[in-house]
């Protein structure tokens, strides 16, 4: 098994067809929902999915830095949660598929499913950090 993405679709910047293999349809699922559209044309929910879609793409490297770094107090998730599941967010894709030492350490992690209870979720974090998904979310950022 490997979490590295193919290099079409991955260098030193993320690709949007990367981005939008890593959205869930549930992002914009609201938007469309039979409950929520009732009478809608066609035209209207491709409108509205189109919408959802781009707004999932422009909140999912939200999404992702808050699953990492966010405070537990706001988003209701512990720190680490997300690496203790394996997710495979836009920063810890990044921080795999740069040629560090501590990005070869986190592949590693999550290919032996090492991050445990026992195994501190922060040690991850820290090869993220340290293998720079942290420093190319923040760049992506602005």
């Amino acid at each position: 098994m490997t979490y590295r993405w193919r290099p079409s679709f991955f260098g030193d910047s993320i690709s949007l067809r990367a981005i939008r293999a890593m959205i869930p349809r549930r992002r914009y699922f609201p938007l469309v929902h039979d409950d929520v559209m009732g009478e809608a044309d066609d035209a209207q929910l491709m409108s509205l999915r189109a919408f959802g879609h781009h707004v999932g793409l422009a909140f999912q490297p939200v999404d992702d830095e808050l699953g990492l770094w966010g405070d537990p107090a706001v988003t209701g998730k512990a720190v680490g949660a997300e690496l203790l599941r394996y997710k495979k967010s836009m920063p810890v894709v990044a921080a795999m598929n740069f040629e560090t030492e501590a990005g070869s350490e986190l592949v590693a992690l999550y290919e032996n499913r090492c991050i445990t209870d026992q195994v501190s979720p922060a040690k991850a974090l820290k090869c993220v950090e340290r293998a720079g998904g942290r420093a190319w979310r923040t760049a992506s950022n602005s």
